[in-house]
């Protein structure tokens, strides 16, 4: 899934960079989720790739979470940074960090289901299957309810008079 943020605001995934990091506690209370890089190296990219927050006044991202401690164990939790303070000495950044709720920041998205090899099974179809060449590839799109998904929801797809499974 590809997620894209209203009015172009830049999303950055924790997950994407946390091996370069030696803490990361989201649990504070006061609206700061700290990261302490373990490299200099890492702490100086992070803070150039971040100096737009401090730079413009709408200098806003997306830092969307999957670790220990920022939100729901096992979901994933956005937060919108709004500025950054630096502490070179412990290699630590310190986010004012508000949470977002998905419903504020989601965007449109793209939802891609991956491939299906189309294939007609049973040895009286070997045949055709011998003289088929190359890769047989099948691109479909649809738009679907959002309602799609919900817990205990049985759907059924159909495409041209014929059930999807």
């Amino acid at each position: 899934m590809t997620l894209y943020a209203p009015d172009g605001l830049s999303m950055v995934l924790l997950e994407h960079f946390d091996h370069l990091t030696s803490a990361i506690d989201c649990k504070g209370d006061d609206g700061t989720l700290s990261l302490t890089f373990n490299s200099q190296q890492s702490y100086e990219y992070a803070l150039q790739a971040w100096a737009i927050v401090n730079a413009n006044a709408d200098g806003n991202f997306l830092l969307i979470a999957n670790h220990k401690g920022c939100g729901p164990d096992g979901e994933r939790q956005a937060y919108i940074i709004n500025s950054i303070r630096e502490d070179g000495v412990s290699l630590t950044t310190y986010l004012a960090a508000q949470p977002a709720p998905w419903s504020d920041i989601g965007g449109s998205y793209d939802l891609d289901f991956g491939h299906v090899m189309a294939y007609r099974p049973g040895p009286e179809r070997r045949h055709w299957i011998d003289k088929l060449k190359g890769n047989l590839d099948i691109y479909r799109e649809g738009d679907f309810d959002l309602s799609i998904g919900h817990p205990d929801d049985v759907h059924t797809l159909w495409h041209d008079d014929k059930q999807v499974e």
